[in-house]
């Protein structure tokens, strides 16, 4: 394994904030596969491919480097999103987050 050259000596007092980037820059977001933004999966700003894209996972110095949106829309409380909103006649989970689309029942 390569050492790392960015890494900084555990005596040093910077040490635990480093540390905590790095552990953030390696988390995993849910994102839209076809935009790349976890606004669309989240159903805040949807892209046009919403209804047929599937879903990823990506690291958040990835989606960083992609600069795609602003960091709000990948900070930690969207690993636990709202559950899927549920059809009111049925009870049947809709598409997804944010999503008004009726189900089938209708």
């Amino acid at each position: 394994m390569a050492k790392d050259e960015t890494a900084i000596p555990e005596d040093d007092p910077k040490f635990e904030a480093w540390y905590a980037q790095k552990v953030e820059d390696e988390r995993l977001v849910t994102v839209c596969k076809s935009c790349k933004t976890a606004a669309c999966w989240r159903g805040i700003f949807y892209c046009d491919d919403y209804v047929n894209a599937d879903i990823e996972q990506l690291p958040v110095h990835h989606l960083r480097d992609l600069g795609l949106e602003h960091s709000d829309y990948y900070a930690a409380s969207d690993d636990y999103p709202e559950p899927a909103p549920k059809c009111g006649l049925c009870g049947a989970e809709l598409r997804g987050p944010g999503s008004f689309d009726p189900c089938d029942c209708i």
